[in-house]
């Protein structure tokens, strides 16, 4: 892969080699053909009801948004702590999280200067170069999948409804609209937000120490828990920031684990002058890699695959990475069997540990009842017909299950069974 500029920057999706200009254009026609119904000024009036619907259930609302976030992401959140809020304009937590990323030095590591950048050799600019791709698409990425899962609120739209009559398709109607406006307008939140914080939403991942009857790990240090702490004004938005949580999780494996490297490509790719692309085209770009991974026999067997799958992807190199984008987006066969390969070395890892579960359970019960479930699982071969005993003989030798193979030998006559050997 051939990278023809020579700055370290990335102003604009269209310079990710991950996607097709051709590619891109299809979704903002497609996206642009559904706007024609938004009115702009609908938006603060129908904000403005939400919020004051949601004053006297904040409470509630955090609840319903805790349970949503676990159905749909529990098996991965299992050791993962949610402090998830919905917050007022001048929140304290809120604007520390804000003031981090509008703070000039917050990436200050990662500024580098001219003359260090005289230094680096063309390798390492394309190295850096490719590493900021991968990071803008697993942005893209993450603000898509968030977008994706504002639809959930139908799941809860009983309590919502008891809440106030019509909530859920208020929500979704706010959602409509902010996605509409994203293809009207070119909203410059890297100047908006450091004059006006108060309307933003945030979310990151912290990591708490804890202390455990073990103590230390054996390389010295002390088991630490993820924290997803997400702030958002109303309810759709603290689903929206949640799910920005998990995948900064996911995602977080993909971070370059040198450090200098890790401040650059951070600096370059974490922008607020990326947010409204990433918004705008990320739902459908998530929607058709999900929909790509879902022809995969097997994407079903368990929950959370799909985010099992990110996992793995995030840790290949950057140009292997961004290669496998690029097919999925192409429906490639190649790309499809390296999903495939994923998917089946998941599958194998879960089948492992459950095996392993099932095995801790069953050694610690009494041995009285170990034999009972022995007995009842024995097949009794003596009842079934020469058909019934072929096909097990074959499943046995197919195996190499020599016990098996034993046990049937005695009701197969000896000419069947050299003719099956």
């Amino acid at each position: 892969m051939k990278i023809v500029r020579t700055s370290i920057n990335e102003t604009s999706i269209y310079d990710n080699p991950s996607f097709e200009k051709k590619y891109l254009e299809n979704i903002k026609k497609e996206a642009r053909q559904n706007i024609n119904d938004i009115n702009p000024r609908e938006i603060m009036s129908l904000l403005g009801k939400i919020m004051n619907i949601e004053a006297p259930h904040i409470d509630k609302l955090e609840s319903i948004a805790k349970k949503i976030i676990m159905d749909y992401y529990g098996s991965i959140l299992a050791d993962v702590k949610l402090d998830i809020k919905i917050v007022s304009m001048d929140d304290e937590e809120k604007a520390k999280i804000t003031k981090q990323i509008i703070d000039p030095d917050f990436f200050k590591k990662a500024k580098m200067k001219q003359k260090e950048k005289d230094k680096e050799d063309e390798k390492d600019i394309e190295k850096l170069q490719l590493e900021i791709h991968k990071r803008r698409v697993a942005n893209i990425i993450t603000q898509g999948e968030s977008q994706n899962l504002i639809s959930s609120v139908y799941l809860a739209k009983d309590e919502l409804n008891k809440i106030y009559p019509g909530l859920p398709d208020m929500y979704i109607k706010l959602h409509e609209i902010n996605d509409g406006l994203l293809w009207i307008d070119q909203i410059r939140w890297e100047e908006i937000i450091p004059q006006h914080p108060g309307p933003t939403n945030t979310s990151n991942v912290e990591w708490e120490s804890e202390e455990s009857e073990e103590g230390e790990d054996e390389e010295g240090e002390q088991e630490q828990t993820p924290i997803i702490k997400s702030r958002g004004l109303n309810f759709i938005v603290l689903l929206h920031e949640t799910v920005k949580g998990v995948y900064e999780l996911i995602f977080a494996r993909g971070i370059p684990e040198n450090q200098e490297l890790a401040n650059k490509v951070l600096s370059q790719a974490d922008r607020l002058e990326h947010e409204q692309e990433d918004l705008a085209y990320g739902a459908r770009i998530a929607a058709h890699i999900r929909d790509f991974m879902n022809t995969i026999s097997g994407m079903d067997k368990y929950p959370n695959l799909k985010e099992y799958i990110y996992g793995e992807m995030i840790r290949m190199d950057a140009k292997e990475f961004i290669h496998l984008i690029q097919g999925i987006l192409k429906k490639t066969d190649e790309a499809k069997n390296v999903i495939r390969k994923m998917l089946s070395d998941i599958l194998r890892e879960i089948g492992d540990w459950e095996y392993k579960s099932s095995m801790d359970k069953f050694t610690t019960e009494e041995p009285s009842e170990i034999e009972q479930k022995k007995k009842k699982e024995e097949k009794d071969y003596s009842k079934l017909n020469k058909t019934q005993l072929n096909n097990e003989l074959n499943k046995a030798l197919d195996n190499d299950d020599f016990e098996t193979i034993r046990k049937i030998t005695p009701y197969l006559k000896e000419s069947l069974i050299y003719s099956l050997i």
